[in-house]
């Protein structure tokens, strides 16, 4: 497991993430899936997520709740 830092935009023109937070995970993609649940997200339009190692993505896309059937 990692600690992720994880941003969610629910909207594609904020300049801010609406939420933030550190995620322990096994992959970048479950963090996201697992803070959209934590918050009770069904969908996202952006997300940024940084690992320990300071690697960072970025993805501009609807991104579902249930998508960590396509990540695992």
């Amino acid at each position: 497991m990692q600690r992720y830092d994880v941003a969610l935009w629910l909207t594609p023109y904020s300049l801010r993430p609406d939420y933030v937070a550190f995620v322990e995970a096994e992959a970048a993609s479950l963090a996201v899936v697992q803070l959209m649940r934590t918050y009770g997200l069904q969908s996202v339009s952006k997300v940024a997520v940084t690992a320990p190692d300071g690697a960072c993505q970025r993805w501009d896309m609807e991104c579902s709740a249930g998508a960590e059937r396509e990540f695992a």
